[in-house]
């Protein structure tokens, strides 16, 4: 895990998140679909946290995804974490980037 990215792992656990780093997506079928830096539930807040780190000079690639974030991450999250009985339907989602 990169600094930047463990200086962001404990800054949200301090916020009472529970953190997975490098949490698989799956595509239909189980294979890997996306690995985002952190996936973040929030028990409190019923709010599951897609979080990405990055230093790159060039965040274009990124705004990509984030603009794309149903598709890139949470539909896909979304059937995982129910199928798996993680969320219910009440749970809502936020994308967290940190530059």
């Amino acid at each position: 895990m990169e600094f930047f990215e463990n200086v962001v792992l404990q800054y949200l656990s301090t916020k009472g998140l529970f953190l997975s780093p490098q949490f698989s997506i799956e595509a239909e079928g189980g294979s890997e679909w996306s690995r985002p830096d952190f996936v973040g539930l929030d028990f409190l807040n019923k709010q599951v946290n897609i979080v990405e780190v990055t230093t790159a000079y060039d965040v274009n690639g990124l705004i990509q995804r984030i603009n794309d974030r149903d598709h890139q991450w949470i539909s896909k999250l979304r059937e995982q974490l129910t199928k798996k009985k993680v969320i219910d339907g009440s749970w809502g989602f936020v994308v967290r980037v940190f530059l």
